[in-house]
């Protein structure tokens, strides 16, 4: 980032290709997702022929990591990198749902239990719990049976 910050896209682009190949072996999610967006933010910056393509490739992935990790500063920023590009709009969910919470809300619909949605969405028992609270609190629900008539009345499940 600091060689970005100094203008030195080529050095910056070599750092980042670097984070990127030690966070994917590790893998660090969070660090991942945060790569890729200053990546992308800097390829913005640089604009040379294939830059914004890579950008919208790298904001995309960055902004579905984030979302599901809750990590909305990095969120923000890869929606607005992705709105710079002239990506579509973000779909817009009830009751300011992000995308990886509804994905969550539907299968609660479906009567799923915690464990069942960690293992078919490929994420730890204590993120869906945390996703679930958060759905719950955003709509104004307290249980999982109120969640699933909020999901079915905005054609959610």
């Amino acid at each position: 980032m600091l060689a970005a910050l100094m203008e030195r896209y080529d050095d910056a682009e070599r750092h980042f290709e670097d984070a990127l190949a030690f966070e994917t072996a590790m893998p660090h999610r969070p660090a991942l997702a945060k790569t890729r967006t200053e990546y992308a933010a800097l390829l913005v910056l640089r604009n040379r022929p294939g830059d914004r393509a890579r950008a919208r490739e790298l904001a995309s992935q960055a902004l579905s990591e984030a979302q599901s990790m809750d990590m909305r500063p990095t969120v923000e920023k890869a929606e607005a990198l992705l709105h710079a590009l002239g990506a579509g709009p973000r779909l817009v969910y009830p009751a300011g749902l992000s995308e990886r919470e509804v994905e969550v809300l539907k299968l609660v619909a479906n009567g799923m239990t915690n464990k069942e949605i960690a293992a078919k969405l490929v994420l730890s028992p204590h993120t869906v719990t945390r996703h679930v609270s958060n759905i719950l609190d955003k709509t104004g629900n307290e249980t999982r049976q109120e969640a699933r008539d909020f999901a079915r009345e905005h054609g959610l499940a």
